[in-house]
C-alpha cells in the first residue's frame, strides 16, 4: 500500500526549510519541491499560512518561499482552524508547542490543522517536521503531534518511505 494513499501531509516550516539544508544542489531541491507540488495538487499536502510567514523570515530561502506561495491555494484549503486552535492552546501538553519568544509561531497552527483534517476527512494527517528538540517549558511539535494521536516524521524519512530519496541528494 502506498504510504500516502490514506494520509494528508501537514507540513511544518522546519521540514520545508530543511530541503535547502539537507538536499544537495538547487536542481535536486527543485525535484523534491516538484514532488511536493504534485502531492499538493492531489490534495495530499496542507500547511497553515503561518508556515509561509515563518519561511519569509529565513534568508536565502527564496525558492522555498516561492514554492509555498505558489501552492498556498491548495495548502490553505481548510481555512482558519479557530476551534481546533482553541483545543491546542488548552491541551495540557500541546499548548507548550507555542514559544512566546518566537513571533508568528506556526506549531500550534499545524496541530490545529491536523485536528481539523482529522475531523473532516476520512484520512489521517501526518505531521512532517524536523523539529525534535525543545527544552522545558516547551514541547517539540513531533511529541505534541504524537500525543494528539498523529504520526510525525521528518523530511528524510518521508522522502525514503515515498521513494523520492535519491543518493545524489546527499550532501557531500
Amino acid at each position: 500500500m502506498d504510504f500516502l494513499s490514506d494520509k494528508i501531509l501537514v507540513m511544518d516550516t522546519s521540514s520545508i526549510s530543511r530541503i535547502k539544508d539537507e538536499i544537495f544542489g538547487l536542481e535536486n531541491q527543485e525535484t523534491v519541491l516538484n514532488q511536493f507540488t504534485k502531492w499538493c495538487n492531489e490534495n495530499g499536502v496542507a500547511y497553515p499560512s503561518e508556515v509561509v510567514d515563518e519561511l519569509k523570515r529565513f534568508k536565502g530561502h527564496n525558492h522555498l518561499i516561492a514554492w509555498a506561495d505558489k501552492n498556498k491555494d491548495k495548502a490553505f484549503r481548510y481555512g482558519p482552524c479557530y476551534e481546533e486552535l482553541n483545543i491546542v492552546v488548552n491541551h495540557p501538553v500541546a499548548k507548550f508547542t507555542f514559544d512566546a519568544s518566537k513571533k508568528g509561531e506556526a506549531d500550534p497552527h499545524i496541530l490545529a490543522l491536523a485536528l481539523k483534517i482529522h475531523s473532516v476527512e476520512e484520512v489521517m494527517p501526518v505531521v512532517i517536521t524536523n523539529e525534535s528538540n525543545k527544552y522545558i517549558p516547551n514541547v517539540s511539535l513531533n511529541v505534541a503531534a504524537n500525543i494528539l494521536g498523529f504520526q510525525s516524521i521528518n523530511l528524510y524519512a518521508l522522502l525514503l518511505i515515498t521513494d523520492v530519496w535519491n543518493e545524489r541528494f546527499r550532501r557531500k
